[in-house]
């Protein structure tokens, strides 16, 4: 079985860790592998950091049908949908909110030919139509579950006001990957955005075992249609400094 795996920086982590991440390991339960087809690599997934659900809507429609099994990550529909060059050196970015817009201008490195371009974005956050946004998520998702010939699971990055009813109807949990991941933080006993990451112990934002448990929960989900859950918290084998700097 080969699985594509698509979305934002949920779907998404570093090669340093590919063995750790829940989709690798969701994989080797099920006797396959995850592939990405743009680039003939195994274990890599379609996921980008901070990548609008447009950006994913289209990778999921060039590839979807050459896997055995789809899993979507659901990201917020509001994002704005196209990359920039911002820096000197770095490859282009996405600018996921309006949040993000004050970190690059505030920024020395940011190339002044960006300047303008993130201004204009931070106007299109403050006029964007949020119900235009809304129910073009909607279709994108309606048209992906006609288009695919495989099986494809969705799995919601935030369970809120960020979704209609009609697209938590096609999700495979009713809860979402940032709840996820505020039970780890409670089960670590911290704020996880006063802190960065480790990059040789988190992937997609999860600690393993928080990797290894959700593995878990998406293969009951796979192969007994068991809709798990949000679990209430999370052991782990070491204490937060382990896994953030």
């Amino acid at each position: 079985m080969n699985i594509g795996v698509f979305g934002c920086s949920f779907a998404n982590c570093s090669d340093e860790v590919q063995d750790i991440v829940w989709y690798n390991i969701l994989a080797k339960q099920l006797s396959g592998y995850v592939y990405n087809f743009e680039f003939n690599t195994k274990d890599k997934s379609y996921g980008e950091a901070a990548s609008s659900l447009f950006y994913s809507y289209k990778k999921f429609l060039t590839y979807c049908n050459s896997h055995d099994l789809n899993i979507f990550v659901v990201t917020d529909p509001y994002k704005f949908t196209k990359k920039i060059k911002a820096y000197d050196n770095r490859p282009e970015i996405f600018v996921p909110g309006i949040q993000n817009c004050d970190l690059h201008l505030n920024d020395a490195n940011l190339l002044d030919t960006a300047k303008e371009t993130i201004k204009d974005i931070k106007s299109w956050y403050i006029v964007n139509d949020d119900e235009f946004m809304l129910n073009t998520a909607e279709l994108m998702i309606n048209d992906m579950v006609q288009k695919t010939t495989t099986k494809t699971i969705f799995i919601g990055a935030y369970i809120d006001s960020r979704y209609n009813q009609n697209m938590t109807n096609h999700l495979c949990f009713n809860w979402g990957l940032w709840d996820f991941h505020t039970v780890q933080s409670k089960s670590l006993g911290i704020k996880a955005s006063n802190f960065r990451e480790s990059r040789t112990c988190m992937a997609a934002h999860f600690t393993k075992e928080s990797n290894t448990l959700l593995a878990n929960l998406l293969f009951n989900y796979i192969k007994f249609e068991t809709k798990e859950v949000l679990p209430t918290s999370i052991n782990h084998e070491n204490k937060w400094n382990y896994y953030y700097e």
